[in-house]
């Protein structure tokens, strides 16, 4: 099929984690040769590059635009339950069989056809459609939470503006009952509040990937490395960034834990 005049382009960057988060409208002149994908309703989009991601849309967007997506996603089409079909792609088993099958080390892909040479074993078109209304009502649920999260976390941005001192000023728009007579903040340097210690060295031949047991989180300076046999810290602290590009990021870690010394342990 011809591509449109103009479509939204869904690139590898569009999705995440079964979600379209971007839509960039484009034009045929303009396009880049990689948007060849014309998309049609219930479409399942598998992106053949790094497929551990498990970035892959169920193509259910109702508008009356026109959707074109990358050469870097394998266009499927089911022939019973595209959602079942959805939900398959995303078993362990499938991605394990997938990553067997890629070539490369930092970007492993897939071609379409040692895609679609993978076996899988599938019920009924009945069974399909019972197991994809159940895992799909999940969604649904895990959406609605997702939602709810992302309203408290915008609520609690707010009341932190009103609880804690705008700059320049040295009470709060919002206090307490109790603490409304009690007058002005004071002024400290963060050492008086707290005792700050840096983390201490793992050398990164010592840090894995994947948990096991007997290992514990190791925190640097951009957030959680892995898992490492020792540990620094016993307890809940927060933990500032000091290097790397989350530099003065914080983060509460929790339990037994060991701290880099790209990481400050307040």
């Amino acid at each position: 099929e011809g591509l449109p005049d103009s479509f939204v382009y869904i690139d590898l960057e569009s999705v995440e984690q079964g979600k379209l988060v971007a839509q960039k409208v484009i034009n045929r002149e303009g396009a880049p040769s990689r948007a060849q994908r014309l998309l049609r309703k219930r479409d399942v989009i598998y992106q053949t590059v790094r497929p551990y991601q498990r970035n892959n849309l169920f193509f259910d967007v109702e508008d009356e635009r026109d959707y074109v997506a990358s050469t870097g996603y394998a266009q499927l089409r089911a022939h019973a339950s595209p959602a079942f079909l959805f939900q398959l792609l995303h078993t362990n088993d499938f991605v394990n069989r997938v990553l067997a099958k890629c070539t490369g080390s930092n970007y492993p892909a897939i071609n379409s056809s040692d895609l679609a040479a993978i076996e899988i074993a599938v019920p009924s078109p009945a069974e399909q459609q019972k197991i994809a209304d159940c895992l799909s009502s999940l969604d649904g649920l895990i959406a609605a939470e997702g939602r709810m999260l992302e309203a408290l976390k915008a609520h609690k941005k707010g009341l932190m503006q009103q609880l804690f001192p705008q700059p320049g000023q040295t009470q709060p728009r919002l206090r307490f009952p109790e603490f409304r007579d009690r007058g002005e903040w004071v002024e400290k340097v963060l050492s008086d509040a707290c005792l700050m210690q840096a983390g201490k060295f793992v050398a990164a031949s010592d840090i894995s990937e994947q948990y096991e047991d007997g290992l514990y989180p190791c925190y640097g300076g951009n957030g959680l490395r892995g898992f490492t046999k020792s540990r620094t810290h016993d307890g809940m602290y927060p933990l500032i960034g000091r290097q790397g590009a989350l530099c003065g990021n914080v983060r509460l870690a929790r339990g037994e834990f060991h701290a880099t010394e790209h990481a400050v342990v307040a």
